[in-house]
């Protein structure tokens, strides 16, 4: 539990927190804004293939003097003044969990009993942040941190207060009270530079120290800005005892680290007089030319040894491992590297001195620093690194029947690992309200793959847009499947071994910082309240408490529990050993079974499925969207009844059919459950019927002279309106001789008899009540020859024949022309051939002799004809 509130922190980088600031309050609704014109035009009509659609009139009050009893708020600025009911000090404290007041740009602001203050990097109380403070404040029951408090603060310290502003008249309550409180001394202080000098001349030898880091642009210099790590338990390098502990580094998750997320350190001993084994400068790569530090390098795979007496796993051999560098160390930073800090202003010499620079006298105690370094262990292997940005978390909330609202579910963040091989598994940290145990909701997968499509190498860009991510959490994991091996990370983390001097290797937990709330749709009508009954950490509580920065044997001090006041009229009803689950889940959505209906007909689509798995249930409000096909007008205006009904749209008869795709989304008035779809197949009425009849010999198409005994195939083309008929056509014979039909579908095919004749043959298709038919005629027997002419030439003794013939298709047949004298063969016979553009045949010239009286033509199609020599010629 202690890991939860002291070591669960987040990367807290100030251009990170600045984005924070902004998201709160316009980038907050302009992504709503752009989730909604996806969902739908300026009027309301649906965009095929989006998500839940809102109705298209939203009523709008008339002004008038009313205060809404609840409306919500966000304050961003300096702590004007702040309290807390009973005192803690660090010498007593008899209660951990009492609220107080803070005033933010003139407004006084309630903080409840159990609130939970987010710090750069770390979590604590309202009461703790008192405890906490210098001593110089503590014996005033001052935070330190308040422009009110004695002495003034050195700076200022920034706040962010999302809450609800809550009206009762009845009981005289008229307050502002928060519900999520951020600070830090400014959300946008960040500087970076290049790492001029590390001075130890401070420090006694032998004993850890943590050096003056000069940043600024002159190498082995100590100009520009002067940094100290703020490491209290040394996780990055020796402690600062100037340091104020609420702006802790986070020493469960590496924020002090290089951009690929593996942590850094700056070493406790001058390395010019000794090395520290937790920082040990070999485990910085030079490049074999230069000489000169690297930027981007690749751990190789090492060995694990056995956990020490702190259950820290050190490579084998440590502190001399054969493998250098080392990837279950961390690494120093040096001279020349870049680096991005952010921190609070401390001053360690009273007064300064005009004339002097300003860092003489004061340093930044860096909660976070980015090292501009690619840093990658070695692929596939354990130990792995992975670091969090800020996580950006969409509440939901629903249409609300008279006030409807903006309302968006979706989480997003980039996240960083050592290993680009693996996915990075994203992960909410559910946490049991009463015993304070954790356990992971799986939210998806990001790949770090890196160039050409990804990016940055080492970069998981997660992006989810559809999915259930609520209840929201207040801490969010990443694991990398290097420590995971894609197991359930509750599997995982029992037996979960730490490196770099006591860090997770391959996990990272992280509070969120960016809430998106839902927003007025209709400008000018009341104000949606901020929907704190959302989140399970505010309404059942937090669990155990371990008072911030207690020594490793603390125990809890009690049970953090629900907001005291709660931030609206009426607080909910907590719920004990809960881990929010039960708290307010979305409705499951069922829209009915898929339907055929006929065309113009009224349909009736139905939710009555659909239910809410509250305890009581709560009721529905269900919204139909139409996503393709024609489009239908949704006839029940009511979205808290769960029919919906359509005329289907009129088709042409015999038209084909069309499917109407709607989609529906469940809400309870609080959160939205998946969409589902249901689909309206409309079917019109059957066409008029129409039938073609061919018919074919061998894939030819013929219907005459149809040889006996030849395969004979009918092919029927049937349509029904605008589409082809649903079922075959029926095959008839008319007449004689009887043939032998073999059908399979429009087909049909029999052997033609041997005796020649003509064939008839009848397709009849119908449709409803309409019938149509087509007849067709085959002829069986031979082809009729026809002569043109039969001419001899007496000067070359040439025999000329031009004939034809009705076979199909044309020039089918092959015609054998032989001579006759008397009727007997005076010669061989000759092959006619056939001229496509004549479209004749002709025997060329060839000796006869004696000179024939007639000619015998012969088919191949069964003809013959026997033709008299009609002309001679010289």
């Amino acid at each position: 539990m202690k890991r939860h509130f002291e070591n669960s922190k987040p990367l807290f980088r100030p251009r990170l927190m600045g984005a924070t600031r902004l998201r709160l309050l316009s980038v907050g609704a302009m992504l709503m804004a752009a989730s909604l014109v996806q969902g739908a035009n300026f009027r309301g009509v649906p965009v095929p293939g989006t998500g839940i659609l809102l109705p298209p009139f939203h009523p709008v009050l008339a002004p008038q003097p009313f205060v809404p009893p609840v409306t919500p708020f966000t304050f961003i600025g300096f702590i004007q003044s702040a309290t807390v009911d009973t005192p803690c000090t660090q010498a007593a404290c008899t209660d951990f969990f009492v609220g107080g007041f803070m005033e933010v740009n003139g407004t006084k602001i309630r903080i409840p009993r159990n609130t939970i203050f987010q710090m750069p990097a770390t979590q604590m109380t309202w009461a703790d942040m008192f405890k906490n403070a210098p001593a110089a404040y503590q014996t005033l029951n001052q935070s330190g941190l308040a422009l009110a408090d004695v002495p003034k603060p050195l700076t200022t310290y920034e706040v962010t207060v999302v809450g609800n502003r809550v009206v009762n008249p009845s009981t005289g309550r008229d307050e502002y009270v928060a519900g999520l409180v951020y600070i830090a001394q400014q959300a946008l202080n960040l500087g970076n530079g290049i790492i001029n000098a590390m001075d130890y001349s401070k420090c006694t030898a032998g004993v850890p120290c943590m050096p003056d880091i000069w940043v600024g642009t002159t190498l082995t210099a100590k100009t520009g800005a002067r940094i100290h790590l703020n490491s209290p338990n040394g996780r990055y390098g020796a402690p600062d005892l100037l340091a104020d502990v609420r702006f802790t580094a986070d020493e469960g998750n590496p924020t002090i680290a290089s951009r690929t997320g593996y942590p850094m350190c700056i070493p406790r001993f001058d390395p010019a007089v000794g090395n520290d084994s937790l920082c040990p400068q070999w485990n910085r790569v030079k490049d074999p030319f230069t000489t000169a530090f690297s930027t981007n390098y690749t751990f190789p795979a090492a060995t694990a040894g056995a956990p020490d007496a702190n259950g820290i796993t050190h490579q084998v051999g440590f502190p001399a491992p054969a493998v250098k560098p080392d990837p279950f160390e961390q690494t120093p930073m040096e001279v020349g590297d870049f680096i991005s800090y952010t921190g609070n202003v401390i001053q360690d010499v009273t007064p300064c001195v005009a004339g002097l620079p300003i860092s003489s006298c004061q340093f930044i105690s860096a909660h976070t620093v980015s090292v501009e370094l690619g840093i990658y262990t070695h692929p596939g292997t354990w130990p792995v690194y992975v670091q969090m940005g800020p996580v950006t978390f969409g509440v939901g909330g629903t249409v609300n029947p008279i006030f409807p609202q903006e309302a968006v579910e979706k989480i997003f963040g980039d996240h960083f690992t050592t290993d680009f091989s693996q996915l990075v598994d994203l992960y909410s940290e559910d946490l049991n309200s009463t015993t304070g145990a954790l356990s992971h909701r799986f939210y998806g997968s990001a790949d770090p793959f890196g160039p050409p499509l990804g990016g940055i190498q080492g970069r998981a860009r997660f992006r989810a847009f559809v999915g259930n991510f609520l209840p929201p959490s207040r801490n969010v994991a990443a694991a990398s499947r290097s420590l995971t091996g894609g197991a359930p990370i509750d599997t995982i983390l029992p037996t979960a071994r730490f490196t770099a001097n006591g860090l997770m290797a391959g996990f990272y937990s992280a509070p969120t910082f960016t809430f998106i709330f839902p927003e007025n749709l209709i400008l000018g009508s009341t104000q949606i309240p901020n929907t704190f009954e959302e989140f399970p950490f505010l309404v059942n509580g937090g669990g155990p408490y371990i008072p911030f920065n207690s020594p490793p044997t603390a125990v809890s001090v009690g049970v953090v529990g629900q907001l005291a006041p709660w931030p609206s009229v009426n607080a909910p009803t907590p719920v004990a050993n809960s881990t929010g689950l039960q708290l307010i889940q979305p409705p499951v959505a069922n829209a009915g079974p898929n339907q055929t209906v006929p065309s113009g007909s009224t349909v009736t689509i139905s939710a009555a499925g659909s239910s809410d798995p509250n305890t009581p249930p709560m009721a529905l409000i269900y919204t139909w969207q139409q996503l393709n096909g024609p489009p239908v007008i949704m006839q029940n205006t009511n979205d808290t009844v769960p029919t919906q009904t359509f005329v289907a749209p009129t088709l042409a008869p015999g038209a084909a059919p069309v499917v109407i795709a709607i989609q529906l989304a469940v809400c309870n008035g609080f959160t939205c459950g998946g969409a589902v779809i249901v689909n309206v197949t409309v079917v019109a009425a059957a066409g008029a019927p129409s039938v073609t009849l061919t018919s074919s010999v061998l894939g030819v198409a013929k219907s005459v002279n149809i040889a006996p005994g030849a395969t004979v195939t009918l092919t029927a083309a049937a349509k029904c309106g605008l589409t082809t008929c649903g079922t075959a056509v029926t095959f008839a014979q008319i007449g004689t001789p009887k043939v032998v039909l073999t059908i399979t579908g429009n087909t049909a095919t029999f052997k033609a008899p041997a005796t020649p004749g003509t064939l008839t043959f009848t397709a009849v298709q119908t449709s409803g009540a309409t019938t149509a038919s087509a007849t067709l005629s085959i002829v069986v027997g031979p082809d009729t020859i026809t002569v043109t002419n039969v001419v001899y030439t007496q000067t070359f003794s040439g025999l000329a024949v031009s004939a034809n013939s009705t076979a199909l298709p044309k020039g089918a047949a092959i015609l054998t022309v032989t001579p006759l004298v008397n009727n007997k063969a005076i010669g061989a016979n000759v092959v006619c051939f056939y001229d496509p553009i004549l479209n004749t045949y002709t025997m060329p010239e060839s000796i006869v002799n004696p000179i024939p009286d007639s000619v015998k033509i012969v088919s191949s199609f069964g003809g013959t004809v026997i033709s008299p020599i009609l002309s001679i010629v010289k």
